[in-house]
């Protein structure tokens, strides 16, 4: 469904001459803008966003400058943008949109799963990182999951960022907002290890590690291990 206004701004602001196709606002749909600069990529991604009936394309852009344009105006629920856009690229985008105040959670796509243009992602406040070899539907429940609240990391960075945390890279959390031992079990799982393996380490049930990761989870505003990763890396507690 299109709504006028939306596009005789678009046509305004010069957006149309940009490549802002199909603007419109979908009602009870999680609304979406997408950019890239390679109109294959653009192309493919439009393409997901349609075929996933409870998703509405809004609009799409070729250029950073217009998509910083069109979230900030348009405001979607999410925004799919590639990370490499020439100027700003997808994590300057990210930067500029919390700046600004503007809640679109942001899914940032990238040719390479690179941990740290990932890690550098995720500090600046993107909800996800995929690779673009991903299928139209993963793409899809990728963005609803975003939507949701959750943070999106494709298998390969999650394994990497974990790997690189088991291996000691960069230093150990902040004891800031969280207790000892809810340090203890965070630090320990980003190590890899399970809940049964802390409770050996730590001397106590794995029912009582379980209590304290869901303590440390609910501090840092995260339901998975993926995700309070991601929310480390955004504080810097983590490099």
């Amino acid at each position: 469904m299109f709504d006028p206004t939306v596009v005789l701004y678009a046509v305004a602001q010069g957006w149309i001459g940009h490549r802002i196709v199909g603007v419109g606002m979908g009602f009870g749909l999680i609304t979406v803008v997408v950019a890239d600069d390679h109109p294959m990529f653009l192309d493919a991604l439009e393409a997901a966003m349609r075929g996933d009936e409870r998703l509405s394309l809004v609009a799409s852009a070729v250029d950073g400058v217009t998509a910083v344009d069109v979230v900030t105006t348009l405001v979607p629920d999410v925004a799919v943008l590639d990370v490499r856009m020439g100027e700003p690229d997808g994590i300057d985008i990210v930067a500029q949109l919390r700046a600004r105040g503007v809640r679109t959670r942001v899914l940032l796509v990238s040719a390479h799963a690179e941990v740290g243009i990932a890690r550098r992602a995720l500090q600046a406040g993107a909800a996800g990182y995929l690779v673009k070899n991903v299928t139209a539907q993963e793409l899809a429940d990728a963005v609803l999951r975003v939507a949701d609240g959750e943070t999106v990391l494709c298998p390969e960075l999650q394994a990497r960022l974990l790997s690189g945390l088991r291996d000691g890279d960069g230093p150990p959390v902040s004891m800031g907002e969280l207790s000892g031992r809810e340090h203890s079990v965070i630090q320990l799982s980003a190590r890899g290890r399970d809940p049964r393996q802390i409770a050996l380490e730590l001397g106590v049930s794995p029912h009582t590690v379980k209590d304290y990761l869901h303590r440390a989870y609910t501090k840092l505003g995260v339901s998975d291990r993926t995700a309070a990763v991601a929310e480390a890396l955004r504080r810097g507690l983590i490099e």
